[in-house]
């Protein structure tokens, strides 16, 4: 949603904070997936300056995996995970002085799977024989302590990802140990990050296969689940487990059957004055593998075992001239041929009231630049039996102001994100994804939505409700879409990326 490099291709990324500056490091694409690393630089982790590839991978590797920086001996470390010929990895490392200029180390120097505890070849292993992405911890003994990404020789066929442990005395040359987790029924348990609220310990676990009825406690039959999941133990060593009740943290369960696309999956934590940061990237719908970076949220724990996100203040930055103002609007349009009765609408001193016992379609034409990013505050209150909430139009060769994607509270205590479409009966609300939201109905709710592209990222009460994809791109015109409700909206501005 705010970056990605105009000369490869982004995906798994690693923000390093230091001397006051924000450096991203980034997987990138050219030729091959994944054969380098860029770095772009950022003073307010809003925008970004791209540096380019300033590592590649070696001529004889099929691509390169998660990487993350650590400092030692004086000097910056990079950790490059290789895929190799036999479909397995290892562990190489690269030095620098100034995080932009980087030295690759001899290949002598590799970090290794113990075949004691994990697949070494994918000979023996049901997928690729994992050892990826080393996220190292400085002990107070000057050695370290890491955990990898690791296919353990244990578990049941594909589902044998396990969170993998190695030591290092200089955090250069290191030596694999046994795994911290059981066999978690993940093809790979992608391991991003580790990080402590008072004297519980977290990890978060990345999955993106189909396999959410196996691991997602609110996993339904009706789609894939997938996303950054939440491990938790009594010590740095572990074991960890997933957390109770619901361990998705990010990301999308509950598509539509047979629907592959999940919007986030991968996170990671850094430390940044006193708080928790959490950043991603967001895959695009139509290729993947040209994902952007998503806006940083705050992480917090709600109570031992949960964790939520909060919208970040520095990501006030985005906001940029005002595009839309509904206490300089007037009366919605409502297309043809739905008649006006269909919803009871009112607009007055900056207060939109509408109210509908079927399904009803109302707008404000509007150019907006929801390619380049916009930021919408609003105060909603949704009443009644159904649901109701933000309209965004869809371009068509028709121009049919039906066409369109929504964002509505429901009743049944959801945010809903989905397609609004024209039938014989008026416009429906066709869902694509669904998630709680703490609003009683009634209740006004202070709404944050960061849109650009076909990506929406959505706040209620300064709480991260859901990111997610649209599976078409707005264009045009905001307007509302009522359904069995009650609609009362306030101070809903539109203002553009900065």
């Amino acid at each position: 949603m705010l970056f990605k490099p105009l000369r490869t291709k982004l995906w798994d990324t690693f923000i390093l904070p230091h001397d006051g500056r924000f450096y991203l490091f980034y997987l990138s694409l050219d030729t091959r997936v994944w054969d380098g690393y860029g770095v772009a630089i950022s003073d307010d982790l809003v925008h970004w300056e791209d540096h380019g590839v300033v590592l590649e991978a070696d001529d004889d590797v099929i691509g390169m995996g998660s990487g993350s920086v650590w400092r030692a001996s004086n000097r910056w470390i990079l950790n490059i995970s290789y895929l190799r010929a036999d479909v397995s990895q290892r562990i190489y490392f690269a030095e620098s002085d100034d995080l932009l200029h980087w030295r690759k180390l001899p290949r002598a120097i590799e970090c290794a799977p113990d075949p004691r505890w994990y697949e070494c070849s994918a000979d023996t292993s049901t997928t690729n024989a994992r050892w990826d992405n080393i996220w190292a911890e400085p002990q107070e003994d000057g050695t370290f302590w890491g955990m990898v990404v690791a296919s353990g020789k244990d578990g049941p066929a594909g589902a044998n990802g396990v969170v993998g442990t190695v030591t290092s005395p200089d955090g250069l040359h290191w030596t694999a140990g046994p795994p911290i987790t059981e066999p978690c029924g993940l093809v790979w348990a992608e391991v991003s990050c580790h990080f402590t609220f008072a004297n519980r310990h977290y990890l978060l676990v990345g999955a993106n296969a189909c396999l959410g009825a196996r691991v997602d406690p609110v996993y339904t039959a009706t789609g894939k689940a997938g996303g950054m999941y939440v491990m938790m133990a009594d010590n740095l060593h572990g074991p960890y487990r997933f957390v109770d009740d619901d361990p998705l943290l990010l990301g999308c369960r509950n598509a539509p059957a047979g629907w592959l696309y999940i919007p986030t999956y991968y996170g990671r934590v850094m430390a940044v004055d006193g708080e928790y940061l959490l950043y991603h990237h967001w895959l695009p719908r139509d290729n993947c593998v040209d994902a952007w970076l998503g806006t940083v949220k705050v992480l917090r724990e709600e109570a031992p075992g949960r964790l939520a996100l909060h919208y970040w203040s520095g990501n006030d930055r985005l906001t940029g001239p005002l595009l839309f103002d509904l206490a300089q609007a007037g009366e919605p349009d409502a297309p043809f041929p739905q008649a006006r009765p269909t919803a009871r609408c009112r607009c007055e001193d900056g207060t939109l009231t509408a109210e509908t016992g079927a399904t009803a379609l109302l707008y404000y034409s509007f150019s907006a630049g929801y390619r380049d990013g916009v930021v919408i505050d609003a105060e909603m209150a949704v009443a009644g039996d159904g649901a109701a909430g933000l309209f965004f139009g869809v371009a068509g060769e028709d121009d049919n102001p039906y066409d369109g994607v929504a964002c509505l509270y429901n009743m049944r205590g959801l945010v809903e994100f989905g397609r609004v479409l024209r039938t014989v009966t008026g416009p429906t609300f066709c869902p694509e994804n669904a998630v709680a939201c703490p609003v009683r109905p009634g209740d006004t709710a202070r709404w944050r939505v960061l849109l650009r592209g076909e990506f929406i990222e959505v706040y209620c009460d300064d709480m991260l409700m859901q990111c997610f994809g649209f599976s078409a791109m707005p264009a045009k015109n905001i307007g509302f879409f009522v359904e069995q409700a009650q609609l009362t909206v306030t101070q809903l501005r539109v203002h553009a990326f900065a």
